[in-house]
């Protein structure tokens, strides 16, 4: 199992440094990409090394869904 919160870490660091992240030696599961979402939310919001606008850019505003074919239109 990936270590998610370390990958979160890392992501966020890298969105703020202007930065990419090393690729990850596997695909993560659906769960696990949810998992890391939730803790780049969290930890953008409670790491105090970040400059004080990038928390705010770390909130869940909703969640998107794909409407392309008729029946989930």
């Amino acid at each position: 199992m990936p270590d998610i919160q370390e990958i979160a870490k890392q992501i966020v660091l890298a969105n703020v440094n202007g930065e990419l992240t090393a690729p990850l030696p596997e695909p993560l599961s659906v769960a696990d990409a949810y998992a890391v979402q939730n803790a780049c939310i969290k930890f953008a919001q409670t790491y105090k090394g970040l400059p004080g606008y990038m928390p705010r850019l770390y909130t869940r505003a909703g969640y998107k869904i794909g409407a392309t074919s008729k029946e989930v239109q």
